[in-house]
């Protein structure tokens, strides 16, 4: 089984982010990504990766985000993930988190309503994709500090849109999406 999670859909800002992940066994303390800290997710990355056969990250920038939209952003981080696994697509089943299944092309695919919360590959999938990310816009921090990337990781909050009302957007705000395209 492979569980797939996508990360970034409501930001504003940065990249979306898929993991796909297959476990050999289960990782101590193993939950929903959004149920654990910044700190609990980053500690136990490592622990799925020594009892994953496999990861695979697909990640999807801005640009493909605003000229191909939100829900071809998602399918094709998702995508990019199965096709880091190197595997057939009829080899696995794929549980995806949610009711939308954004991979129609492939045979094998479950979507699972709240599958952060049920299916350990799903889990795994939801953490390895939230602490990438949060690396990335860390970085995305170290380059423009005056948005507070580190802080919010690209997400709409109150000093975000504040941020962005004083400075304007910067390359990697989604310039299609409603509030930036008032700012």
């Amino acid at each position: 089984m492979i569980g797939l999670d996508e990360v970034g859909r409501g930001c504003l800002a940065g990249p979306v982010v898929s993991a796909a992940v297959g476990l050999s066994e289960i990782p101590d303390g193993l939950k929903d990504s959004k149920k654990l800290s910044k700190n609990q997710r980053i500690k136990i990355v490592p622990n799925i990766l020594k009892r994953a056969f496999f990861v695979g990250i697909g990640v999807v920038d801005v640009n493909y985000i605003d000229n191909f939209g939100l829900t071809e952003s998602v399918t094709m981080s998702m995508q990019l993930a199965l096709l880091n696994l190197k595997l057939k697509d009829d080899e696995y089943q794929i549980m995806i988190d949610g009711n939308y299944n954004f991979l129609k092309n492939y045979l094998f695919v479950k979507t699972v309503i709240g599958g952060d919360n049920l299916i350990n590959e799903i889990k795994a999938a939801s953490i390895v994709a939230k602490v990438f990310r949060d690396s990335l816009m860390q970085q995305a921090h170290h380059v423009w500090p005056q948005y507070g990337f580190n802080k919010h990781v690209g997400y709409g909050t109150y000093y975000h849109l504040n941020q962005l009302a004083k400075y304007g957007p910067c390359p990697i705000h989604r310039l299609s999406f409603k509030p930036i395209k008032v700012v």
